[in-house]
């Protein structure tokens, strides 16, 4: 089995236009020059970009062995938001050729991909608050079987005052804490990191997603806790830190856990990585756990390094 590595890292929350717009200029004429048209791809591209450079690796990539991964779900509702107001203003005449393509998550997705010339796999993850999640483990999956080299894989969500006040409006009481941001790992196998010579962030030591049905997941944090043990091979007290992601008002007395309520959801669980690698000391150990109203539940163990 492939050990997998984390050897990249791009983390922006609720960043300001200008600062987006220089930091794409940063990064060359390549970014500069490319059509964003909205703010979920400028800043999923930068997320992206700031990955890339920490991993030593240079755009344009041109390279078919760089697969993208990104959890997109809820940062496109305003842009739908807008064409349909557009449709419902005007009929067929108001809907937008410009805005169309980007009511589906793919079109961020891809633009990542296209700006990057990144030409391995690109799939995308509308899956909520466990967009980004969902794209880490498959990533890692995808790793650990050999069927690429390198995954950029994360999340981006972005919540403009438009949305944020039809969220109210809708009755969402924590439509006012929700922010933009979006979180990209570079992960690849021990080996080819070590072969290109990167330096290694952390380790992904194991993954696990299951349907927990009806469950909350204050119950389910011992069950996979015991799943991460057994199937890791690692002991239960040498996980310093449990970071559980969910939407659930719940409270679990260990000192070890820490719950955090979505803020930026689909960027959320990788935004949550990207902290715990920049700021832990090296070999601490890290349990992320993020689950949704419908009873999904991932997890991801972290070494970092």
């Amino acid at each position: 089995m492939s050990r997998i590595v984390i050897t990249g890292i791009g983390s922006l929350r609720n960043p300001g236009e200008k600062f987006v717009r220089d930091e794409l200029a940063r990064f060359g004429s390549r970014m500069t020059q490319a059509k964003l048209s909205t703010d979920i791809e400028r800043i999923s591209v930068l997320a992206s970009a700031y990955a890339l450079e920490s991993a030593g690796i240079l755009s344009p990539l041109g390279d078919d062995s760089i697969s993208i991964y990104a959890g997109i779900d809820e940062g496109i509702d305003s842009i739908k938001f807008r064409y349909y107001e557009g449709v419902l203003k005007e009929g067929p005449l108001g809907a937008s050729p410009a805005l169309f393509p980007l009511t589906s998550p793919n079109a961020v997705s891809a633009q990542i991909a296209i700006d990057f010339d990144a030409r391995g796999e690109c799939i995308t993850f509308p899956a909520g608050m466990l967009s980004g999640a969902r794209a880490i483990s498959y990533a890692s999956e995808c790793i650990m079987l050999g069927k690429t080299d390198i995954a950029l894989a994360g999340g981006a969500t972005c919540i403009d005052d438009e949305l944020r006040e039809a969220l109210k409006d809708s009755g969402n009481a924590d439509a006012g804490k929700l922010i933009s941001g979006a979180a990209f790992l570079v992960l690849e196998s021990d080996e080819h990191a070590k072969g290109r010579g990167a330096k290694i962030y952390g380790r992904v030591v194991w993954y696990f997603e299951a349907f927990w049905g009806e469950h909350n997941i204050k119950g389910a944090v011992d069950e996979i806790i015991s799943a991460c043990a057994g199937e890791s091979g690692i002991k239960k007290d040498d996980i310093g830190f449990i970071n559980i992601l969910t939407q659930e008002n719940i409270s679990i007395r260990n000192p070890k856990v820490k719950i955090f309520k979505s803020s930026a959801l689909s960027a959320s669980f990788a935004i949550l990585i990207s902290d715990y690698l920049l700021e832990r000391d090296s070999g601490d150990l890290a349990l992320f756990i993020a689950n949704d109203p419908s009873g999904n539940v991932l997890a991801v163990l972290v070494e970092s390094l």
